[in-house]
């Protein structure tokens, strides 16, 4: 463990590119030191030549295995004594028929995305509340609010996401703890996510695949999306979303849902 004063200290999942990784390079501009967990070690090393050897750690951890995350917990309290801000970012996404895609792609999709941020809890939470602070920032995604067909094991990913957010949220405030949560719903953002994904190459004019080249060609970029979430983090915002469509595509989908009928899209 340090001793002396630190630096804040937030520890993110999926750093090592998109969303994660501007999440790295502005809390560092912020002063934090940051604990970064990724499968590629390269592009963590990457980041390690960007950043000052008291701003970053890199860690290579599957947030798919409890034991990793776990490993990552008590790494980052040993090293700093202190979490101010977990970030659960890590995610993947995959495409194709509900009743087509594999089994074992489910349940990948599904221990990245949600049993990530489930082991995240597990080992972060119960030190937050023992130290009397500190907040953890779910990004769930547009599709926790509404699912797209060829989508369902991502969607139903995103949507356990908010659920677990929500009730670890109401959790926290029952037993008087001053953690907080907050949960981030970013619509297209320019990650790569999606560059070699297709879900149906016989028909281009299939809605998610033009979903898909908006996800790769045309979303916001990550350093924006980040700027915002912060703002709206540090404001104690539960639910935040960047992209003001992303709100509004959500409350049509449930006024259409609360009328009985299938959303379009």
């Amino acid at each position: 463990m340090t001793t002396g004063p630190v630096p804040p200290v937030a520890v993110v999942t999926g750093a090592a590119s998109g969303i994660g990784r501007a999440f790295v390079l502005e809390l560092a501009r912020r002063g934090y030191a940051c604990v970064g967990a990724d499968l590629d070690e390269s592009a963590l090393g990457d980041i390690a030549g960007e950043l000052a050897t008291d701003k970053w750690l890199g860690v290579v951890a599957d947030v798919s295995r409890a034991t990793d995350v776990e490993r990552l917990a008590e790494f980052s309290f040993d090293r700093f004594g202190r979490v101010d801000l977990l970030i659960n970012n890590a995610g993947t996404l995959a495409t194709g028929k509900s009743w087509e895609m594999p089994i074992a792609t489910w349940r990948r999709v599904l221990d990245i995305n949600l049993f990530g941020p489930v082991h995240a809890v597990h080992s972060f939470v119960p030190r937050l509340i023992a130290q009397g602070f500190g907040q953890v920032v779910n990004i769930a995604s547009a599709a926790a609010l509404a699912a797209h067909a060829h989508t369902a094991a991502y969607a139903a990913s995103k949507h356990g996401l908010l659920a677990l957010s929500e009730s670890l949220a109401r959790e926290l405030a029952a037993m008087g703890s001053p953690v907080r949560v907050s949960v981030v719903f970013p619509g297209a953002v320019r990650t790569g996510i999606a560059r070699e994904l297709v879900a149906d190459a016989g028909n281009a004019t299939l809605p998610i695949n033009r979903l898909l080249v908006d996800l790769a060609t045309k979303g916001a970029e990550p350093q924006d999306v980040v700027r915002q979430v912060l703002r709206e983090v540090e404001a104690g915002t539960f639910a935040i979303f960047p992209q003001t469509k992303v709100r509004d595509r959500a409350s049509e989908r449930l006024k259409t849902l609360l009328g009985g009928k299938l959303p379009v899209g």
